[in-house]
């Protein structure tokens, strides 16, 4: 890490990852992530979370309107064709 990190990174790139890593690890969001945290994180992560951008609500496609928040869950990464249901008779869910 040395090196290169010295080197490539900027004091703010820096923060920002450290920001990003504190509220990966010391954060959850209510109802929706359920690992447990590291405590020792916890109360780093409890002043990030409070610089979390909220927005005016915005009209979707359904024409209903949702809130705007700086910080999101994002369960699975992989594009929706590219998921596989783990429900009963799917590829993944097959209990042969």
């Amino acid at each position: 890490m040395g090196r290169y990190f010295r080197e490539t990174r900027t004091t703010l790139v820096q923060v920002a990852d450290l920001v990003a890593l504190v509220l990966n690890w010391g954060w959850r969001m209510p109802g929706k992530m359920v690992r447990p945290t590291r405590a020792d994180l916890e109360p780093y992560a409890n002043v990030a979370a409070k610089l979390q951008y909220r927005g005016k609500p915005t009209k979707g496609r359904d024409g209903k309107r949702y809130p705007v928040y700086g910080l999101c869950f994002l369960n699975d990464l992989r594009p929706r064709g590219e998921k596989v249901s783990l429900e009963p008779g799917s590829v993944l869910g097959d209990n042969r």
